[in-house]
């Protein structure tokens, strides 16, 4: 479909992915250390307008006459979809830390102790 619409050969193809998956991996660790630092809600509100913006400027530009403008749009879309993933798990973090009560950590750290010290077929071969 993106081939037709760009006017792309087979080869060139697969760079439509790997430009947003190198620029997800990339905001990904870096908007990570910004929203420990920063207020998440703010920096998700900024990747989803950023978000719209480039999405509005890749309906325009799937056209062979702009097919270089299409990549950088899919880059730039990677990034805001990496904010969105770190924000996330930042506000699910925060969240999370004050539904459950320590003394559930607790157990639950103790309870995974202990099954993987009972667990039937892991003992030392006394051969070697």
């Amino acid at each position: 479909m993106f081939k037709n619409a760009l006017g792309i050969q087979s080869t060139q193809l697969p760079w439509l992915q790997g430009a947003f998956s190198i620029a997800n991996g990339l905001s990904v660790i870096l908007s990570g250390s910004l929203t420990d630092l920063l207020r998440p809600k703010a920096l998700i509100v900024g990747a989803f307008a950023w978000l719209v913006v480039w999405n509005c400027v890749g309906a325009f530009s799937i056209t062979p006459a702009r097919n270089i403008l299409f990549f950088i749009v899919r880059s730039m879309q990677g990034l805001a979809i990496g904010v969105l993933v770190s924000g996330s798990m930042s506000i699910l973090g925060r969240v999370f830390v004050l539904l459950v009560s320590p003394k559930i950590l607790d157990l639950a750290t103790t309870d995974s102790i202990v099954s993987l010290q009972i667990q039937p077929g892991h003992a030392e071969d006394s051969s070697l």
